[in-house]
Order: structure tokens, then C-alpha cells, then sequence
């Protein structure tokens, strides 16, 4: 298949895609079940998403790295959505941790030279350390949101290693942005009595799934970046 009829073909999918996501994203907030984290169609379009970047895959690690992460998330989704119950939801979330290492491996492709990627592994590692011998002084945390903390850390160095690079990777940073507040919103609706959480804004966590109207647009996004070439856009 030559570039332009690649190009139109990834253009049509994409379209085509996006148009399912958003009919099953937009049913599910028209249905007033947004609030309902276990619903299939989240799934499915979490699914959906996977589907299209595997579709693409490239022999390009970068974006091998984004497919699988992205199938991890699949995975651990299963628990958390479509099987939910205390002891899945640790192990999806330990699966998630998956997910940040085939990410944390995708950031080493961003970062050049030995020297500043040893820099972002030492940050990386110091930050996990600090908050794992820190946090808990004040708030008493059990594994499976000892395990949350590792992975929201973990997260957010990846998210300002993507920054750090945002001229050819603003797609999947707007992507992956999305998916680090959905993780934020999470962690606070889960462990609202835990941070004290009260009032206006308690009632906001536990009325609307912010985080379902951020992940699926999120991991989306992130899809279409591992389909989309912008380094090369107009040499494909």
C-alpha cells in the first residue's frame, strides 16, 4: 500500500473509530450511567481504542510501546470494570503498573543520551522512594493504595517526560494527560475519607464520573498518537 492510500486508510479508521467511541461514550452519559465505572460500553471503547492502534502498529518501538501499554490496559481493565470486586481491583491495579513500565520504556525512547535518561530513571526512583517513606507518616495507606501512589508517581514522571518532548509528541501528551487527571479524579473519589474530602466537591466526585468523561477520550487520543506519524506528516 503506498503512503497515500495508507495515509487515506489510517484517516477513514480513525474517523470511523472515533465515531464508535463516541457514540458509546455519549450513550453512556445520555443514559445518566456515566457514574456506573462498571459499565461494558466503557469497556468496549477502551477495547475499541486498543483495536485501532494494533491495527497500525509500526516497527517503530515508540509506538509498539503505546500498543502494548494500551493492551495492558485492556487487561486490567477486565478487573476493574467488567469484574469488579475488592480483590481485582488490586490486581487490576497491579496490572496498571504494567502499563507505566511499558510507558516508563516508551519515555527511554524520548530521552537521548545515556546521561539524561540515567537522570529521569534517578527521578523517577527518588520520587517513588520519597512518597513511599513520606506518605505514609501522614495517612495510613493499605496495599492497594501503597500500590496507587507507586503508579500515580510513576505517572506523572512519565507525563513530564512527554512534556519535556511535546513538539513531536503533543498528541500523546494531550492523550496521556487526560489519562493522568482521570487517575487523579480516582484516586480522589476513592480516598475522599481518607484525604478528609467534604462538601461541594465531595458531592461533585460521587454525582459525576469525571474520570469516565477524561479516560476514554484520553486513551483514545493516545491511540490515534501511536497511529499518526506527526514527526513525518508530510513525508508519509
Amino acid at each position: 500500500m503506498d503512503s497515500l492510500k495508507l495515509r487515506n486508510f489510517k484517516l477513514i479508521m480513525s474517523i470511523l473509530f472515533g465515531a464508535g467511541i463516541l457514540a458509546m461514550f455519549l450513550y453512556v452519559c445520555i443514559r445518566g450511567s456515566a457514574n456506573d465505572p462498571y459499565n461494558a460500553l466503557s469497556y468496549a471503547s477502551i477495547g475499541a481504542s486498543f483495536l485501532l492502534s494494533l491495527i497500525f502498529v509500526r516497527k517503530s518501538p515508540k509506538k509498539i510501546l503505546i500498543t502494548l501499554a494500551l493492551g495492558i490496559n485492556v487487561v486490567a481493565d477486565y478487573f476493574l470494570v467488567l469484574m469488579p470486586s475488592e480483590q481485582n481491583r488490586l490486581i487490576g491495579v497491579c496490572i496498571f503498573l504494567g502499563v507505566q513500565f511499558a510507558y516508563f520504556l516508551y519515555t527511554m525512547f524520548l530521552v537521548k543520551g545515556i546521561g539524561l535518561k540515567i537522570v529521569w530513571i534517578a527521578i523517577r526512583v527518588a520520587l517513588c522512594l520519597l512518597a513511599g517513606f513520606l506518605v505514609p507518616l501522614w495517612l495510613k495507606l493499605d496495599t492497594l493504595e501503597m500500590i496507587s501512589l507507586i503508579y500515580i508517581v510513576n505517572s506523572f514522571v512519565t507525563l513530564a517526560t512527554i512534556a519535556f518532548h511535546l513538539r513531536f509528541e503533543w498528541l500523546t501528551f494531550v492523550g496521556y494527560f487526560l489519562f493522568f487527571a482521570c487517575d487523579i479524579f480516582v484516586g480522589l473519589t476513592y480516598g475522599a475519607g481518607l484525604l478528609g474530602i467534604t462538601g461541594t466537591f465531595l458531592n461533585i466526585l460521587l454525582n459525576y464520573d469525571i474520570a469516565f468523561y477524561l479516560y476514554v477520550p484520553g486513551i483514545f487520543i493516545i491511540a490515534l498518537s501511536s497511529v499518526w506519524e506527526f514527526k513525518n506528516w508530510w513525508k508519509e
